[in-house]
């Protein structure tokens, strides 16, 4: 597949807008591509989903650096610091999701000032943007008016992710932590410092892990049993198989999808009290919260919830029923469904 520079992916998408002269266009993923999609559809009204921060850091907002802290930098209101991470990329943790994408940040140290021009312009042509919680409508504030953007949450397929038969009886109990474990933004960290705590006073549990690439994982912690890769299809049995799924991430989650899969599986979610997460999870309602980075909490939460099966039942029907009430996508798909129709609306007013 030949190389597909900004420029030429603007043209060919602008190309295609014109022979298919839509009534309105939606912007949804794309990354670094993503303003260019928004100039390429300049002429027509664009909703824009805000789901992840491209367009207020061309590096990934969230970024783990070396010395523990995590970047909360806008581009956009303060360039010359971003530029630091464009020149020195040895202060930051090794994390491929970010470093190695074909858009790498690298690529930004010659283009980055033309490159925050073309956010700039194109964020002015949104005619309404949409976040994924209030939390993600708060972090745009001061970059996209606050009047252009609505929230609609993610949703969940509740047939898909579905509660499975109890482990009546299991002695060992299951704490999963879902999603790209290899991140260190995820909190892996966190959680495997909370379970050597939990293991000096107990060995009923042990820890399944997705995907974090730590080879030898299993060796240097004893209660983990079980580092994996899933297929789409394999994941319900995952979280099937939880008696616990723990969400650590010590950065801003935009959303938090595998809380929320977790939930829908009626598992007991433990989460960090940050991001989108804390918008999900309701402590002591659907699932518990605890303060990011805090292993020292979170080995206490789970010390508790191992010794309470009432409650983890309890935390999974709540949650399941939240699932089904605020984040089925019939509900959800009719809420993006009103606001397309208003851009249509608007435009067939305006000719």
């Amino acid at each position: 597949m030949p190389h597909i520079t900004g420029p030429t992916f603007y043209s060919l998408t602008r190309d295609a807008l014109k022979s298919l002269n839509p009534d309105a266009v939606f912007v949804m993923g794309g990354n670094l591509f993503k303003p260019y999609m928004i100039e390429a559809a300049r002429d027509y009204p664009t909703m824009v989903r805000l789901y992840a921060y491209e367009l207020r850091c061309p590096a990934s907002y969230g970024l783990l650096f070396r010395d523990g802290h995590i970047c909360t930098n806008s581009f956009l209101r303060n360039p010359q610091k971003c530029m630091t991470c464009t020149e020195d990329i040895r202060r930051m943790w090794h994390n491929p999701s970010i470093i190695e994408r074909p858009e790498s940040i690298k690529s930004l140290k010659l283009l980055y000032p033309l490159y925050q021009m073309l956010v700039k312009h194109s964020i002015g042509k949104i005619s309404v943007a949409v976040a994924t919680t209030e939390y993600m409508k708060r972090e745009f504030n001061g970059v996209i008016p606050l009047d252009k953007i609505s929230v609609i949450a993610d949703g969940v397929d509740s047939d898909f992710f579905h509660p499975w038969e109890p482990h009546v009886g299991r002695e060992t109990k299951i704490i999963t932590l879902p999603g790209r474990a290899f991140d260190p933004i995820k909190g892996l960290a966190v959680l495997l410092k909370a379970s050597a705590i939990l293991w000096k006073k107990r060995q009923d549990f042990r820890l399944v892990i997705t995907g974090s690439g730590r080879k030898d994982i299993s060796l240097d912690h004893p209660f983990v049993g079980g580092d994996i890769w899933l297929d789409d299809k394999d994941i319900p049995g995952m979280y099937g198989n939880s008696d616990i799924v723990v969400v650590p991430s010590i950065w801003g989650e935009p959303f938090g999808l595998t809380a929320l899969e977790g939930m829908s599986s009626e598992v007991p979610v433990v989460a960090s009290r940050i991001g989108g997460l804390a918008e999900i999870v309701k402590d002591g309602e659907n699932g518990l919260l605890f303060k990011p980075g805090d292993y020292t909490e979170l080995a206490s939460i789970l010390d508790m919830l191992l010794d309470n099966p009432d409650l983890r039942a309890q935390l999974g029907k709540n949650g399941r029923k939240h699932v089904i009430q605020n984040y089925s996508w019939d509900k959800i798909i009719d809420q993006y469904m009103a606001l397309i129709q208003n851009l249509v609306d608007g435009k067939k007013q305006k000719s």
